[in-house]
């Protein structure tokens, strides 16, 4: 019996401008290169998102198999420090009402 290969791709969500929203199902966190990535399936795909501290703060309440809406805030200027923008996100979890 043949066999064949598939490719193995990721498609990674990107957010790009202010609003820019992804909702789905929390699937996975993954190791990156800066900390765990998050795999969130929508539209039938699987996203990765690449991780930020502030994604990350907001990330740790979320559980895997939760359906969750992550939208980008837009770049804020740190006020301690005289570092780089930072990307900020609202995360939102879907509960019962």
């Amino acid at each position: 019996m043949a066999k064949e290969f598939e490719e193995v791709t990721t498609k990674v969500f990107e957010f790009k401008e202010v609003g820019d929203t992804i909702t789905g199902v929390y699937k996975e966190a993954i190791e990156g290169i800066h900390g765990d990535d998050y795999v969130i399936t929508s539209g039938g795909l699987d996203w990765t998102l690449f991780n930020t501290t502030v994604l990350a703060s907001k990330m740790h309440r979320v559980k895997v198999g939760d359906t969750l809406r992550i939208t980008y805030l837009g770049d804020v200027e740190p006020k301690v420090s005289k570092g780089n923008p930072y990307k900020n996100f609202k995360v939102e979890i879907e509960k019962e009402v």
